[in-house]
């Protein structure tokens, strides 16, 4: 029996058949599962996915499209919250995402209960959690980046960090007119994430600090002035 079941799949080219069906898939999860359909042998089963599909081609003939944008692959981040005190951003926003996208379906079936009773059946047991959701993607950029008012404990060292740039250039800048005489040019730069001014060679003495880089013809160096290290 299991040889001729394999002989007919085969005849029917049904992994090509399942290969075309993964391709309408909106997730990963979604194409994994179209790539390993189960064939039902007991008739009542057998019904009740025939059931399944024929409400779901109901709502696409009637254009009803349900809501299955930003489902994600959350199985492996879920797990691992529970053995390890963080994770990535991206993990995090996924979770979310997918959390919003449960309780939207979860509403979509509800609303059209009385047309696919049979799908709203199974989609009453949908995940949703509102509070959560809103929580997690209220603290993110779309690039997954922690917002500036995530919290009144960052926000405040943002702004921090901020004032002590803006102290920082300003006093760059008049370092700059104080020591014009012993720069290559009147500016400050950058030398592994520190700011630094064009010296020249000669007159490397007379500023007094970290040296950084120096330039490819010997003539420059890129000293961190020890005011600003202080």
């Amino acid at each position: 029996m299991l040889r001729q079941t394999e002989k007919s799949l085969k005849v029917l080219e049904w992994q090509l058949i399942l290969s075309h069906l993964s391709k309408h898939a909106v997730s990963e999860m979604g194409k994994m599962r179209c790539m390993n359909v189960v064939l039902f042998e007991d008739i009542e089963d057998i019904k009740r996915e025939l059931t399944y599909t024929s409400q779901a081609k109901f709502l696409l003939d009637k254009v009803l499209i349900p809501p299955l944008e930003n489902i994600r692959s959350v199985k492996e981040p879920v797990l691992m919250s529970k053995v390890i005190e963080s994770i990535k951003n991206t993990d995090l926003v996924d979770i979310a995402k997918t959390i919003k996208a449960s309780r939207l379906l979860k509403s979509f079936f509800s609303k059209h209960h009385d047309i696919v009773p049979s799908l709203y059946e199974i989609s009453v047991i949908l995940f949703e959690n509102s509070y959560l959701e809103d929580e997690i993607l209220s603290k993110f950029d779309d690039s997954a980046n922690i917002l500036v008012d995530a919290s009144s404990e960052l926000k405040s060292l943002k702004n921090s960090l901020r004032d002590q740039t803006k102290n920082l250039k300003e006093k760059l800048n008049k370092m700059i007119n104080s020591l014009s005489q012993y720069l290559q040019e009147p500016v400050y730069t950058s030398r592994d994430e520190r700011y630094v001014l064009p010296v020249k060679i000669e007159h490397k003495a007379h500023v007094s600090g970290i040296v950084h880089d120096i330039s490819t013809s010997g003539a420059t160096v890129f000293v961190e002035p020890k005011a600003i290290v202080e």
